[in-house]
């Protein structure tokens, strides 16, 4: 057999003692044992009266026990005084009762502690609490240092293994939670706020802490330690959670963050009846979250919640995929508060036809989805201090409709509810919802009131599309009235044939996208500025009937550039009427600039002239077509980041400092002059920041 075959085994030398006594239990031998290493100096009365012995025989089991060698010692007249322990006792692995662990808990929380705060604790004698002691010592869980005539040091040696992060249960956190939420609790609490067994709470907790993973104190409450006399104070759990984002929370979870930092401070009374959840549940829901730290809270004496690190407001999803993932219509509650100060949960109620709980939770989503930010004055009013900015609701994305409420609002200040009913061609309530959720884009600073819309503050809105998109009888109309300069909506309806809501609808589009900029009085449209594209397209490339119409006039010798439609209309072989719609689609796109006095038209500008063919921007190749590739390195020109149209070498070009992305230097302006911000990478620039590029 060689020495790898043999299996060595230390054997506890507490084995080796028991032969020597010879009238002691195993009970009582841990019991003498343990007394006299627990108290170092022990009167021979307390082991006399704990093991039932008379003086000669308790000094005879002694001298056995010092005979042993376990241990070295002398008598004095009535105790006895250990000098040395000959051996260390081995720490057994027994099954511990549940209030065996709560008392080594007791004793790892708080280390040095007097016999009397222990029995005190237990409820026990001297001698019980001692007999506890005694076997805690024998059986290897504990060992003591002696620090004064009364304070003993006591050293845990028991301990738990850690359970791994995934496998704490719901449970454990919920307990744990409520007394981080608490500060300071006790067991009783504890089981009487989550509907849980007392025993259940006191096993978790203990075994948190033998297995060293929360942070926790436990203290005597006047007399008992049981049930309600023991204080628990944990501060925090020494285990990483993974923290996961709002989106990720449950609704319940959302809705007790959302409405806690709106509220500031809520009674649990309150959140139970706002949120329609019975009172444990909640409780378990903020004692989780507390927890895990994701979103600690504090409960008070009084009961109530307040957050302990509030809810940053940041734009976790767009809004748009708010009202994807709900039949709740976000937009029109988003415009409804953002046209109001302070806001009742009736009115909401009353507007969107929806339930009480319904409209809380709709603040709660937009708020913790970092649509807006404010604060629930009560639980039936909400104040609104910021609509936060987004960077993928703006206004090229805006849909024709809500372009004819930004062009009526801008010319018109105030629209009625009706009027809006009108142009949009909907019924007065839903006008009244899409009106909202126009408002809710943050496009135009605009108050909602029981009659009417009203402008606070005139945007300037950059030219949204291309002259070129539109139908081409939008491009007369546009033309026409810039030829005009000042046209009344009878003059427009007349001429191309309109319904006054057709009108109406015509101009506002254009106003709404940027390609019109009017005042309005009494149904009179009068131009503030003048407004034309850079036409991208060369002369020979447009449509045959227009090209004839530059031909005439450019080879037309009318003085000082006035010219008789009528004279030049006759020699095309149109009617007048007929020139002056496709004169007005030149004006629109940009080739002529002048005006039409019924009689003349008077350029203001030459033709524009396109002298080359598009370059590339890469390789300088001359391009036939501007939507192409390069034939030359497949490279596509750039587009403007606000107009969408294509950049010319021939433009004025800048580009913004950090994302680099290029756009025509005027509508680039009037966009940051609107919005202060990229309309890509959304970071805040003004003009002056922006590169001039040059090719």
């Amino acid at each position: 057999m060689t020495s790898t075959d043999i299996e060595t085994e230390r054997i506890n030398p507490l084995d080796y003692v028991k032969p020597y006594f010879t009238k002691l239990t195993k009970n009582e031998q841990s019991i003498l044992i343990g007394s006299i290493l627990l108290f170092k100096s022990v009167k021979l009365k307390l082991l006399q009266d704990l093991l039932n012995l008379n003086k000669i025989e308790l000094e005879e089991q002694i001298g056995r026990l010092v005979q042993s060698d376990f241990i070295t010692g002398k008598f004095s007249v009535d105790s006895f005084t250990l000098i040395s322990v000959n051996q260390a006792i081995l720490q057994q692995h027994p099954s511990l009762t549940l209030d065996e662990r709560i008392l080594l808990a007791y004793l790892k929380t708080n280390s040095k502690l007097s016999i009397d705060e222990l029995k005190n604790a237990y409820s026990l004698t001297f001698e019980g609490i001692v007999h506890v002691l005694s076997t805690f010592i024998t059986r290897g869980l504990i060992s003591v240092e002696k620090v004064d005539p009364v304070i003993f040091e006591f050293t845990v040696h028991y301990s738990l293994p850690k359970i791994p992060v995934e496998n704490i249960s719901n449970l454990d956190k919920q307990v744990i939670g409520y007394a981080i939420l608490r500060e300071e609790t006790t067991f009783n609490e504890i089981s009487d706020n989550l509907e849980m067994p007392e025993h259940r709470i006191q096993s978790i907790i203990v075994d948190m802490v033998l297995a060293n993973m929360i942070s926790c104190r436990f203290k005597l409450k006047k007399s008992k330690l049981k049930s309600a006399a023991v204080v628990i104070k944990i501060k925090h759990f020494q285990v990483l959670f993974k923290q996961r984002p709002l989106e990720m929370l449950s609704d319940i979870e959302r809705l007790v963050i959302g409405y806690l930092n709106l509220r500031t401070s809520a009674s649990l009374r309150e959140l139970s009846k706002v949120l329609k959840n019975h009172r444990s549940r909640l409780l378990s829901v903020v004692s989780r979250l507390t927890a895990t730290r994701e979103h600690p809270f504090n409960l008070t004496e009084k009961g109530f919640l307040k957050p302990l690190k509030p809810l940053k407001v940041v734009r976790t999803i767009p809004i748009d995929q708010l009202v994807v993932s709900s039949l709740f219509n976000y937009r029109v509650l988003l415009g409804l508060i953002s046209t109001e100060k302070k806001i009742d949960l009736k009115t909401i109620m009353k507007k969107m036809n929806v339930k009480k709980f319904e409209a809380l939770r709709g603040i709660i989503d937009l708020y913790v989805s970092g649509q807006i930010d404010g604060k629930m004055k009560s639980s039936e009013t909400f104040q609104l201090t910021k609509i936060v900015k987004t960077g993928s609701i703006h206004s090229i994305a805006l849909e024709s409709w809500e372009r004819i409420i930004l062009g009526a609002l801008i010319s018109e200040k105030v629209i009625s509810w009706p009027k809006i009913a009108a142009l949009l061609g909907f019924d007065r309530e839903t006008a009244r919802e899409k009106a909202y959720a126009f408002i809710s884009r943050g496009i135009a600073n605009a108050i909602a009131r029981d009659t009417a819309i009203i402008l606070s503050e005139v945007p300037k809105i950059p030219p949204l599309i291309q002259v070129t998109d539109l139908p081409i009888i939008d491009q007369r109309i546009l033309g026409y009235t810039l030829l005009k300069e000042k046209i009344s909506l009878k003059e427009l309806r007349s001429r191309f044939n309109l319904t006054q809501i057709e009108a109406y609808c015509k101009l506002y589009l254009m106003i709404g996208s940027g390609l019109l900029v009017t005042e309005t009085k009494r149904k009179n449209f009068a131009l503030t500025e003048r407004r034309q594209p850079t036409p991208s397209v060369p002369i020979n490339e447009i449509e045959k009937i227009l090209q004839n119409i530059v031909q005439v006039i450019e080879g037309s010798k009318f003085k000082n550039d006035v010219i008789s439609v009528r004279e030049i209309s006759k020699k095309i072989g149109m009617s007048k009427s007929d020139f002056i719609d496709d004169l007005s689609i030149l004006i629109a796109r940009g080739y002529y600039d002048g005006l039409y006095d019924g009689k003349n038209f008077r350029k203001t500008k030459q033709l524009f002239r396109i002298k080359a063919k598009p370059q590339c921007f890469e390789c300088n190749a001359f391009l036939s077509e501007i939507n192409e590739p390069c034939p030359n390195c497949k490279a596509m020109l750039p587009f403007c980041t606000v107009c969408k149209g294509p950049l010319l070498t021939s433009d004025f070009i800048v580009a913004c400092p950090y994302c680099k992305h290029e756009s025509h230097s005027t509508h680039i302006k009037e966009w940051l002059n609107i919005r202060g911000e990229c309309p890509i990478c959304k970071n805040a620039i003004n003009s002056s920041q922006l590169i001039n590029i040059n090719f």
